[in-house]
Order: structure tokens, then sequence, then C-alpha cells
């Protein structure tokens, strides 16, 4: 499956196959306004690159105004796995970046999405922003009643808040993975 989505990416224009390294960081489904947003481009551009993409029968539009899918799964894996770990790490914190800018309330469906891409982005920094991302999270889990889930968040954000936590704050986590 990857040699057959490489070989439909290397028909593709550069900036095309940049547009689907960043959405494939997204997910399945991504919002175009997202994804501009992380390459710093104007939707007007990133949609001309989607429709270069759905020619190749690569993406499809998902109903939603704006919003766009990999056709199928694989593709999106395939052409994740491909990236390197330094632009795996660099656009995780785009997108992070992006989704705070369109969808920055603290609490809410798009915080399990910050969580995920600002784990992998705090490798390079921000950890202390990562862990807060990832606190918010584990929250969320727990008013939703998905006590693993918050329970594995609140000791991922023990991992990677690390040093940058004072004993109160580590404390306070610990006491939240019991309760979970």
């Amino acid at each position: 499956v990857q040699d057959a989505i490489a070989k439909r990416l290397r028909r593709l224009s550069p900036d095309c196959v940049g547009l689907l390294e960043a959405a494939a960081i997204l997910g399945r489904g991504f919002p175009i306004a997202v994804v501009a947003s992380m390459l710093d481009r104007p939707v007007v551009e990133c949609l001309a690159l989607v429709d270069e993409a759905r020619a190749a029968r690569l993406v499809e539009a998902d109903g939603d105004p704006g919003g766009y899918r990999f056709v199928h799964a694989l593709g999106r894996d395939a052409i994740e796995q491909a990236l390197g770990t330094a632009d795996r790490v660099r656009l995780h914190r785009a997108a992070a970046g992006a989704i705070e800018q369109h969808h920055g309330a603290p609490f809410g469906p798009h915080v399990f999405e910050l969580a995920r891409h600002w784990a992998v982005a705090a490798v390079v920094g921000e950890r202390a922003r990562a862990a807060g991302w990832i606190r918010r999270a584990a929250e969320e889990a727990m008013r939703r009643l998905a006590y693993e889930e918050a329970a594995r968040l609140f000791r991922q954000t023990l991992d990677i808040g690390g040093l940058e936590l004072d004993g109160e704050d580590r404390c306070t986590l610990l006491l939240a993975v019991g309760m979970a």
C-alpha cells in the first residue's frame, strides 16, 4: 500500500504533497481551514491543492462545509508513516497551533486532538503548554466517565510536564490518577 501511495504522490505537485502530509497528521477527516493555518497559506490556495488531490482520488469532500477526508484510511496512514520524525513533530506542532487558533476552547471535543498533537510536539519544547492541554483532556475524560483514558492522560501529563511541574501540581496529578 505504501508503494502504491508513494507512486501516486510522485505524480502530484510538491505543494499538494505537503498539504496531504499536513492533513494526514490531523486524521482521516480534516477541515481545510485548519490545514491552511498549519501551512500558513490562504484557504483558497489550499482548495486548489485539494482539487489536485481529489483528481488523484486520494481525498474527497466529507459533507461538512470545508471538510474533506482521505478516501482510504490506509492512504492516510501510509502518508503519515512516510514522514520523517522531524517533519512529523513539526506538523504536530503546527496542528496544535492551528487547532488552538480555530477551536481554542479549554474544554470540548477538540481538547483531545490538542492533547494528542501537543504530546508529540512537546519533544521540541513548550512542555508546560503541552502538559496543560493534556491535563485538560484528562479532566474532560473524567467528565465523560472515561476513567481509563483519564488515568492515561493524567500519567502522560506527569511524564511530559516533568520538572516543570511544582510539587503541588505533581501531588494533585497523582491524586487525579488515583481517582481516575
